[in-house]
């Protein structure tokens, strides 16, 4: 119940759906404990009254009903107990006695309602001191009044469920802690007014002792403040049109017809009108008053409500221009794409003809003219095959790279451990006798489009193949790994490795960290993966050292943090 809760609650009412709350909505909680503190308060001195004799403390006016020592008590200990769970959270010990004396109080006030059922006399009534006190209340002496005694029951269900979460439960004691507020509300309205103790009901609901229908009024209000965060006061505390209506036209209900009927029965006490006046006067200034009130808000709320069609207006056109701007965007994206396929299409057969057709002639002057060419003629021409080759292959590899950025993606789950032995399995076929340990996972699983994921394995496991030539024992892994929190896949091996001096170039397209003498290749393949990694959603890192290998981690989308 402390006063630092959520900023948002659950309705109370049927809708689910969380209710923002003023800034100040917490706070509730700490004046609930203070409405609560101030009550036992006015028990304690209401004892005090009682031990030393005091008659103010008792009645507050001569001739007024008397705080009842027993009433007394029970307010010391329904009110202590409410503060108890309305502050900070405590031990749970002190919240299950703090319940104990709210319950304790309660049946007071239940053996003192079984009294009156009964005409029996328990000796409750004067239990703690003996009352000489005269009052024109026809009750036994000491003995509270029967509204005094119902209240303490309510309060004390009240305060038994106040931090209940449950609706049902919830409004069975926010209904308990209105019903005494209620009864007191109404003994005090009897003494504004000057109701003079005529009959039983008027005896029954107007001549609560002064300071007993305060101090009820504190705790009910306290109850009701201390669920500000689950019960009917998040309506009111609540950041919305509702609390904004609630929070102007529940002070104007409960202070104009106060306001007014102690204003016309001032009148009437003059004997400026009579009774019947005194009514009229009173219903009428009530309906124009709230009537004003009604009005006001009603403006208030069609300005909120005539801003917010203004902000929705204004959200369309920005929804609306943004709309035509990403289509715009869209539009020239689909041009720069067909264009970029224009060009891929044009590498792969306007330019491969010409080269194909160098390397073509240069063969056949090899063979046809060879001895006429000398060595270095025939140096030449090995030269220029070996460009038109190369040129070849960078094309393919340009227009690869081209469709990797444009082919739909099939997600699905993929055994990346069966795909990295089958691709092992494939290396080693093409050069059996060189004798490489792969050291692949079992187990390794992912999502996402297998074709593009045996593109992404070949060139990883590919290029550690390479690059273990020259090393005396090769080995190759594919395991699994961590990378910032998500499950990541690791290609390692033991060969010639990377300055780290240069990794930031290391996806680079075209870009060799190795001259073709030492190791062949085009310089695609690194940027292929990366391509592919970024499109599942992931990321990949690079890491190595010259002479002792490398290490490469990538991320697929998904792929959590697991138990390695």
């Amino acid at each position: 119940m402390g006063s630092g809760e959520d900023d948002a609650v659950t309705n109370p009412t049927s809708n689910p759906e969380p209710i923002p709350l003023v800034p100040w909505a917490p706070r509730a909680a700490a004046l609930a404990a203070w409405f609560a503190s101030a009550a036992s308060l006015l028990g304690l001195l209401g004892i005090a009254g009682w031990i030393f004799d005091i008659d103010s403390l008792k009645g507050v006016l001569p001739g007024l009903a008397t705080m009842k020592a027993n009433t007394a008590l029970a307010i010391l200990l329904e009110g202590a107990a409410l503060a108890v769970l309305a502050a900070s959270p405590r031990a749970m010990w002190t919240r299950t006695a703090a319940r104990a004396a709210a319950a304790a109080g309660g049946a007071v006030g239940a053996l003192t309602l079984l009294e009156f059922a009964t005409g029996a006399n328990l000796g409750i009534d004067e239990l703690l001191v003996r009352d000489v006190a005269r009052n024109a209340l026809p009750y036994y002496a000491g003995r509270m009044a029967p509204t005094t005694a119902l209240n303490f029951v309510l309060l004390a269900v009240a305060i038994g469920l106040v931090e209940a979460r449950r609706p049902r439960i919830g409004r069975a004691c926010e209904g308990s802690a209105i019903a005494a507020l209620v009864i007191a509300f109404m003994s005090l309205a009897g003494y504004l007014y000057g109701v003079s103790p005529e009959g039983p009901v008027a005896v029954h609901t107007t001549q609560m002792a002064v300071h007993t229908s305060t101090a009820f009024v504190l705790i009910s209000a306290a109850v009701l403040l201390a669920r500000t965060q689950h019960g009917l006061l998040a309506l009111v505390h609540a950041d919305d049109v509702g609390g904004f209506a609630a929070r102007r036209l529940l002070p104007v209900a409960i202070g104009v017809p106060l306001a007014a009927g102690a204003f016309f029965l001032a009148g009437r006490n003059a004997a400026w009108y009579g009774a019947e006046f005194t009514v009229a006067a009173l219903v009428v200034a009530t309906v124009v008053v709230l009537s004003a009130v009604i009005l006001m808000s009603s403006a208030l709320l069609g300005k909120l409500d005539a801003e917010r069609r203004l902000a929705d207006a204004a959200t369309r056109r920005l929804n609306a221009e943004l709309e035509r701007r990403v289509s715009e965007r869209t539009a020239e994206l689909a041009a720069a794409n067909r264009e970029l396929e224009a060009f891929a299409s044009s590498i792969s057969h306007d330019l491969s003809g010409p080269v194909q057709t160098v390397d073509g002639f240069a063969a056949a002057l090899q063979q046809e003219c060879g001895p006429a060419l000398g060595d270095a003629g025939l140096d030449h021409v090995r030269r220029i095959r070996a460009a038109a080759q190369h040129m070849g292959l960078l094309m393919e590899a340009l227009l690869e790279l081209s469709r990797l950025t444009r082919a739909e993606m099939k997600r699905e789950t993929v055994d990346l451990s069966a795909l990295a032995g089958s691709i092992a399995a494939e290396l080693a076929g093409r050069e059996p006798g060189r004798a490489v340990e792969f050291r692949i996972a079992p187990g390794l699983f992912a999502r996402g489009d297998p074709r593009l994921l045996r593109i992404l394995l070949e060139n990883l496991l590919g290029n550690a193949w390479k690059f273990t030539s020259r090393a005396p024992h090769p080995v190759v892994e594919f395991a699994s790994g961590e990378d910032d929190g998500r499950r990541a896949f690791v290609v390692r091996d033991n060969g010639a490795g990377f300055d780290m001096s240069q990794v930031d170039r290391l996806f680079s397209p075209f870009h060799r960290l190795h001259t073709p003498a030492e190791f062949p290749g085009h310089g695609v393949g690194l940027a292929t993966v990366q391509r592919i990694v970024q499109r599942h959603g992931g990321r990949i890192r690079g890491k190595g050292e010259r002479g002792k290998g490398a290490e490469f981690r990538f991320t697929l989308e998904g792929e959590e943090k697991k138990e390695l």
